[in-house]
Formats: structure tokens, C-alpha cells, sequence
């Protein structure tokens, strides 16, 4: 039951919000069943993470602060 290529294909989706918990306080991150996945979305959380800081150190450098502002409020993928 591990549905890896399916998991993939939801985490190349830019609207894709898997941080997102549900109502037992859970992330994706908790709940995965296999290594596989679970290794997926760590994965896909580092990019994130990385990419992320990377548009901030680059915003702050330029004196871009709109643009700032806006990543802070809903940082894309």
C-alpha cells in the first residue's frame, strides 16, 4: 500500500501544501506508512526549505521587500 509514483506526482504539484495537518494534529510527514514515502517527503520539505531560503537571502539582498512581504505571507513550491 505504499502508492509511491502517486505521492510523487501530488508532491510536483505547485499548489501542494503538505505541511497541512489533519484533525488528529498530524502532518503527511506522520503519517507515512513506508520508508519510501517518508523519505519522499523529507525530501521534498528540504527543497522547499532550501529553495525558500535562497529566494530570502536573494530578496533581502536586492531590497525587494514587496516581493518579500509576499513569500513570507504564502511561500509557493
Amino acid at each position: 500500500l505504499g502508492r509511491g509514483p502517486l505521492v510523487r506526482d501530488l508532491l510536483n504539484r505547485p499548489a501542494l501544501n503538505d505541511s497541512i495537518i489533519n484533525y488528529r494534529g498530524e502532518t503527511a510527514l506522520d503519517v507515512a506508512r513506508t520508508p519510501d514515502i517518508f523519505q519522499q517527503l523529507q525530501l521534498a520539505r528540504s527543497l522547499f526549505i532550501d529553495n525558500t531560503t535562497q529566494d530570502l537571502q536573494s530578496l533581502l539582498a536586492r531590497g525587494e521587500y514587496e516581493r518579500l512581504e509576499k513569500l513570507l505571507e504564502e511561500p509557493s513550491r
